[in-house]
């Protein structure tokens, strides 16, 4: 399944990233943890991409770790400086 690969390297990915960042944070596994409220073990998960990271964990990890979600999503939206109108808003 197609799908299921993609996904699979994007959690990774996203896994990887987590995990270079919160180092150069200087934050443990069991740190991180804390401040989200999940245990050391559910940390490593998200860091191997076993698990995928719902989008308010990642919100809140960034906030933790004073970054922006762009450091995880970039690469996925090479092009984000174009506005969208979604439903009567407009973004940017």
């Amino acid at each position: 399944m197609v799908a299921a690969n993609w996904d699979n390297r994007v959690e990774q990915e996203l896994g990887q990233k987590l995990q270079a960042l919160r180092v150069a944070a200087g934050i443990s596994q069991s740190g991180l943890g804390t401040a989200l409220g999940v245990s050391r073990t559910q940390i490593q998960k998200y860091e191997r991409g076993d698990t995928r990271l719902a989008v308010s964990t990642l919100i809140a990890i960034c906030k933790i770790l004073r970054r922006d979600p762009m450091v995880f999503l970039a690469r996925h939206f090479p092009d984000n400086s174009r506005p969208v109108s979604v439903s009567g808003w407009r973004y940017p």
